[in-house]
């Protein structure tokens, strides 16, 4: 009986010459030929348009789950060809790969989280639900700018997203893992789509986002739970993070979370401009949960519910701020509207009980920082050692 050799693909550049050389097997002819099926090269990598065995396919096709599936490949997600879950693929973007290859290193586990280090990581966390209870760690700063290579505008949240569209009812796995920005920032998230939209559709009670800035969002939504970070927070927890850009939709329609239920929300904050129809806030659009020690800073427009930090509110909102010239709003569900020059004033949050570098009164976590009459408070984590006084 002959070897079989299946499933299998290569892409490295072969440089050899001569009879014997090929994009996936230079020769096949030893102890009976071998038979190769349902395998691929890159004709365009390898430099090679000939091979002892499998199939020539262009980049392009190369990096098209279609190819592989179409030969029987089992991918994560799908069951026609088994299900195993034995590869994945980040289309457009790479080759497939094998299910544990995931991201940029790590196993998920609390002390070795995976490894969020490239858009393509993040994209392809989004494409794995079975992961969303996994612990993950953001190594490195990333750009989704859509105009550069291999990014696109996205029709639904990055991860988490609802898979229905149409209702108002989230359909599809909730995040409900960990997630650690490690004092990075994702910049440039473009999404024009339905509901539950931003970088996260919805979490779960027991996920944490943390540490983690969303800057320049330009997100758009035809209807509910839409904010630059999360879409609709069911009990999660969400801190020390920021959001900057533009956010707009139907309704609750936050600059940070478009809905949050009864999880907190802690020491973050939005300069994010905001736009809908009803709830809409320059952090929250609606909540009935707790919000403290937060403060938004961007223009907020809306018909009904409008509101410079919170749009609507039936839960607590303690020690948070929203700048009344800034939002073009003297009136909030919650918080308490300050002026630009106040925003930019430390009295106005040491007086709330805000823990500063360099101060003790308010705890010593120096969770936050500020350049008196040029900014408003910054995270500790933004600028690094400039925050130290």
């Amino acid at each position: 009986n002959a070897d079989v050799v299946s499933n299998c693909w290569s892409s490295g550049e072969v440089r050899a010459t001569g009879n014997d050389v090929g994009g996936l097997v230079g020769v096949n002819r030893e102890w009976g030929d071998v038979i190769v099926s349902d395998s691929f090269w890159d004709s365009d990598t390898s430099g090679q348009a000939t091979s002892a065995g499998g199939t020539g396919k262009t980049t392009a096709e190369m990096q098209t789950a279609k190819t592989f599936l179409d030969a029987g490949w089992d991918f994560v997600g799908e069951m026609v060809n088994g299900t195993d879950d034995i590869w994945w693929i980040d289309e457009g973007q790479d080759y497939p790969r094998l299910w544990w290859e995931k991201y940029s290193g790590g196993t998920g586990e609390p002390n070795d989280p995976y490894r969020i280090a490239t858009a393509a990581d993040l994209i392809a966390l989004g494409q794995m639900p079975e992961d969303y209870d996994k612990h993950f760690i953001l190594t490195a700063d990333i750009d989704l700018d859509p105009n550069l290579p291999g990014r696109k505008v996205f029709d639904r949240a990055v991860i988490a997203p609802d898979t229905n569209d149409v209702s108002w009812w989230f359909e599809g796995t909730p995040f409900a893992g960990v997630f650690d920005g490690r004092g990075h920032t994702i910049r440039h998230l473009s999404i024009a789509g339905g509901s539950f939209l931003g970088l996260f559709g919805r979490l779960d009670p027991t996920a944490s986002v943390s540490n983690l800035g969303l800057e320049a969002v330009a997100i758009s939504g035809t209807g509910w739970y839409i904010g630059g970070l999360v879409g609709s927070n069911n009990q999660g927890s969400i801190a020390a993070s920021y959001s900057t850009g533009s956010v707009g939709g139907g309704s609750s329609v936050g600059g940070l979370v478009g809905y949050n239920s009864d999880g907190s929300i802690t020491t973050n904050y939005s300069t994010a401009s905001v736009s809908g129809d009803g709830y809409i806030g320059g952090l929250v659009g609606f909540s009935s949960g707790s919000i403290v020690h937060c403060y938004s800073a961007g223009w907020v427009n809306g018909n009904w519910s409008v509101g410079g930090l919170v749009g609507d509110n039936h839960g607590d909102i303690a020690a948070s701020f929203w700048d009344i010239d800034t939002s073009g709003r003297t009136w909030s569900a919650g918080g308490t509207g300050k002026t630009s020059a106040e925003m930019q004033t430390v009295q106005t949050f040491l007086e709330a009980g805000w823990d500063f570098v360099g101060e003790t009164v308010n705890g010593t976590d120096d969770i936050w920082w500020i350049l008196e009459g040029q900014d408003y408070p910054r995270l500790w984590w933004e600028l690094g050692d400039a925050a130290l006084p």
